[in-house]
This record gives structure tokens, C-alpha cells and sequence, in this order.
């Protein structure tokens, strides 16, 4: 089993490493959704409002 998630990994790593080496190539960035974008700045939004914990501190009447 242990030989089977080596070649797994050995053969992810090639193939990240080849996708780097491409994007190099041919001078091209990350590309990145526009509607990703929207979400990731919203939950950078969402993150600042609630703190870097993500709790909401609710006063006790």
C-alpha cells in the first residue's frame, strides 16, 4: 500500500512541478474565477468583521 501512495505522490509532484514550469513558459499567471475573487473578498470581509478568532461577542442583558 505504501509503494501505491508513493507513485501517487511522485506523480502529482511531476505533474505540479511541470504546471509551474508551463505557466513560466508562457509568461501566464494564476488564473483565478471572477466570481472567486468576489467570494475570497468577502470572506476577507466577513473575517475582519468578526475578528481573527470568526466568534461574535453578544452583550448579555
Amino acid at each position: 500500500m505504501g509503494v501505491l501512495n508513493g507513485l501517487f505522490v511522485l506523480g502529482r509532484s511531476i505533474g505540479l512541478i511541470a504546471h509551474f514550469l508551463d505557466q513560466k513558459r508562457l509568461r501566464t499567471g494564476l488564473y483565478r474565477h471572477p466570481g472567486m475573487i468576489s467570494l475570497t473578498c468577502s470572506h476577507l470581509w466577513l473575517r475582519a468583521a468578526l475578528g481573527n478568532e470568526g466568534r461574535v461577542e453578544v452583550a448579555a442583558s
